[in-house]
C-alpha cells in the first residue's frame, strides 16, 4: 500500500532518529523539519518530534514515523556536512 510508507520496510522506521532531516513535499519547500526524539508509547505506533530548521521561536510538532516515511508528506534529506 502506498500511503503512509506502509510498503516500506518495518526497519526504515526505526532508522529514523534525533538529527535526521527532512523537508515537506507539499511545496513548502523552505522548511527543514530536524528530529528531536523519537517518542514510544505503549500501543500507540511511533511518532517524531520535529523541530523546524532555525526556528527560535520553539515551534514544533509532532507526527508518526509511518508518516515521515510516506513520499507525498515528506522526503528525507542528507544530514548536513557537520553531522556527515
Amino acid at each position: 500500500m502506498w500511503m503512509f510508507g506502509l510498503n516500506k520496510p518495518f526497519s526504515w522506521f526505526r532508522d529514523i532518529k534525533p538529527r535526521d532531516r527532512f523537508a515537506k513535499t507539499d511545496g513548502e519547500t523552505k522548511s527543514v523539519w530536524v528530529v528531536d526524539r523519537v517518542i514510544e508509547v505503549t500501543n500507540m505506533p511511533p511518532h517524531a518530534r520535529l523541530i523546524r530548521q532555525g526556528d527560535r521561536a520553539g515551534g514544533y510538532r509532532t507526527i508518526s514515523v509511518r508518516a515521515l516515511a510516506d513520499p507525498t508528506l515528506y522526503r528525507r534529506l542528507p544530514p548536513t556536512e557537520a553531522e556527515a
